[in-house]
């Protein structure tokens, strides 16, 4: 049971109707004013002359909420045609969007042009390209694999009517796409040498990743006008804003640049457009420079505090962004006299901002030691997004973080960060917030004018003789200046071993290398390809061999040579060379018939054999890779006689039908 001592609750219960509701409706103000009043209360204590806002959900709140998730972490990972679909923001380094903004066939239905947006702003950079899980192309490579000759990529960081991409009378000039980051994928969907040759022959591949570096950020700390900074950065000036491989993927940053929005011509295209004037930018570099702290890794090395790296759209709510944010660098976010400000929580306990008490405390007071059971939770476990090769950016469990239960009934909370890229990252982020469980009591008192030295989530301490304490330790949770002077407050406990980490991440779920489809392989295309080379075999001849086997006496047998020659297949398939050979043991004055199995048409080097049935050297379905050569009568002993050459009939995989010199 949670353990509260409550004095005065009514007193008590009207401070708690002014912090929960930070400025809420006035009617329900008004209602709650009249009700007091009977008590003795006047309404003017209920009116604030400053309140601190919390923006979001808080982290030191009695049992935090998780953040709630875009989903855009998971539809990003499928192109898709919908021309309702809202804009989208890509911050540090992870996979883009891929909303299909545009696509048509030309040069009779041999190519398919998509134009994808992959982000609603300006990005750095567009790097790498899968369909499903193969690498498909790079922007240093080009086209990959099986996808060479067959994908050609355009693609534009930012774009414009100077850059726009021109691919038919249709779309001209017109598809600009002018302030987005876009690509354009060319899939070739015929074969270069057979049809079904092409990896598209069949279908385009809706899983696509498109990895990339996303938006450009500003940095308050590359700004002279900023108390604290030093550069030529502005936030009225996004052409100074730039792409840092820290700097980018600070969720700090990230938050700023949220807050500040982005511009094309002029024109708010997303994010939230607050003048900077509204904004605490000197907290903001505070945060950021929290977020950059290089932390020690049980496997060795170091990576700094927090990273983010997602999508969000405009359709998100602007706090679902701004949790996300929030959650993956343990922050809050308030208003404070009329200004937007960020803090990152850690350990700033050793020197705090004030010292209290008991005469400061004025009047009543509650202190609720414990939360309820259903208040707290004792394991703490969730999903990040795991930016490797064979995840490729799907959700991945974090080991979880857990301590025994009290009551031996394991309470769970799902703590997702889609934002983090990082394992150990992730379970720094749950360990905090399951630590903080531990550390549940909050006090609710009302201080004395002394209380104006503090801040909301100011570290204090407080000595105080009714529950015998001595310099306790607490965060301010909540406050509000009244006119009065007076300073209504709550305190929620705080303790060290909140932010203590010392290398104790465990290895994650490791995802496992995908089994790879192969499009050449469906039964379908393998028909289709058996029966086109079947074709191509069964009216197929040789070129350059018309005179041009030998044979000679061994001295007990015979012995035939073959020269290189061409095979010359019909349709779609090319001309091959088959290199050349010699055939031993054969009896004299014998009738022959030479041939070669070749399952791929490839040509090349060949196993020549012999057989006196017709048959079984003509293609036919019992041998469908037979290649007819040649018939040979070998000499007589000593050297006599014998003939070479004759021809197998139309459709029996070859006979010789050189035209002379118009074939090598």
């Amino acid at each position: 049971m949670a353990k509260v001592l409550k004095v005065a609750a009514l007193a008590v219960g009207a401070a708690a109707v002014i912090v929960a509701t930070g400025g809420a409706g006035i009617g329900f103000l008004g209602a709650a004013a009249a009700g007091l009043a009977t008590a003795g209360l006047s309404a003017g204590l209920l009116i604030a002359a400053s309140t601190a806002l919390s923006i979001g959900a808080s982290l030191i709140a009695k049992k935090p909420q998780a953040p709630r998730n875009s989903p855009e972490a998971i539809n990003r990972l499928n192109a898709s045609i919908d021309p309702r679909t809202p804009r989208k923001i890509v911050f540090g380094q992870t996979a883009m969007a891929t909303d299909i903004r545009d696509q048509e066939y030309t040069d009779n239905q041999t190519y398919l042009h998509r134009f994808i947006v992959t982000a609603s702003h300006a990005v750095q950079s567009i790097d790498e390209i899968w369909f499903d899980e193969k690498l498909a192309w790079t922007s240093g490579g080009g086209a990959q694999g099986e996808f060479a000759g067959y994908l050609d990529v355009a693609t534009r960081t930012e774009g414009s009517a100077v850059n726009a991409i021109n691919i038919s009378a249709r779309m001209g000039s017109t598809r600009r796409y002018t302030g987005l980051a876009y690509v354009h994928l060319r899939f070739k969907l015929t074969g270069n040498t057979k049809r079904t040759d092409s990896p598209f022959a069949q279908s385009i591949p809706s899983r696509i990743t498109i990895r990339g570096k996303g938006a450009k950020v500003y940095d308050p700390r590359l700004d002279s006008t900023v108390p604290g900074g030093s550069g030529s950065q502005r936030a009225d000036d996004q052409s100074t804003w730039a792409w840092d491989d820290d700097a980018a993927r600070n969720p700090a940053l990230q938050l700023l640049w949220y807050l500040l929005g982005w511009r094309i011509n002029d024109k708010l295209a997303v994010g939230l457009g607050i003048p900077q004037e509204r904004i605490d930018l000197e907290s903001f570099i505070a945060a950021a420079n929290l977020c950059d702290d290089e932390i020690s890794l049980a496997a060795g090395g170091t990576e700094p505090r927090y990273r983010s790296d997602g999508v969000f759209s405009e359709a998100d709510s602007p706090p679902t962004v701004i949790d996300a944010l929030k959650a993956s660098m343990y922050a809050d976010f308030d208003d404070v006299g009329g200004k937007l400000r960020l803090f990152v929580f850690y350990n700033d306990l050793a020197v705090p901002q004030a010292s209290f008490d008991t005469g400061n405390v004025l009047g009543e007071f509650e202190w609720r030691q414990t939360p309820a059971l259903d208040e707290t939770f004792n394991i703490v476990r969730g999903i990040f997004t795991d930016p490797s090769d064979n995840a490729l950016y799907q959700p991945v469990d974090y080991p979880q973080i857990e301590l025994d239960s009290v009551d031996g009934i394991d309470r769970i909370d799902t703590f997702d960060l889609p934002m983090v890229q990082s394992a150990s990252q992730a379970q720094r982020l749950a360990k905090q917030r399951l630590q903080r469980q531990q550390f549940g009591g909050a006090f609710t008192c009302t201080f004395d004018a002394t209380g104006w030295r503090i801040r909301k989530n100011s570290p204090i301490e407080l000595s105080f003789a009714p529950l015998g304490w001595v310099d306790k330790l607490f965060r301010v949770a909540e406050m509000e200046h009244r006119v009065d002077g007076t300073v209504p407050v709550v305190l929620r406990e705080e303790s060290p071993l909140i932010y203590a980490w010392d290398e104790e991440e465990q290895p994650p779920v490791q995802a496992a290398p995908p089994s790879t489809y192969d499009f050449g392989k469906n039964p379908i295309v393998q028909g289709i390809d058996e029966n086109a080379a079947a074709g191509a075999l069964a009216n197929s001849y040789t070129a350059g061999l018309a005179g041009n086997i030998t044979q000679a006496d061994a001295g007990s047998d015979v012995t035939v040579t073959i020269p290189t020659h061409t095979r010359v297949y019909t349709g779609a398939f090319p001309q091959r060379s088959v290199t050349g050979g010699t055939i031993t043991g054969l009896d004299y004055e014998t009738d022959y018939l030479i041939y070669y199995d070749d399952p791929e048409l490839d040509g090349g080097a060949v196993t020549y054999q012999t057989t006196t049935i017709a048959a079984d050297a003509y293609f036919s379905s019992d041998h469908p890779w037979r290649h007819f050569v040649a018939r040979v009568t070998t000499v007589a002993a000593g050297g006599t006689g014998g003939s070479t050459g004759g021809s197998g009939p139309p459709g029996s995989g070859g006979w010789d039908g050189d035209p002379g010199t118009q074939i090598p």
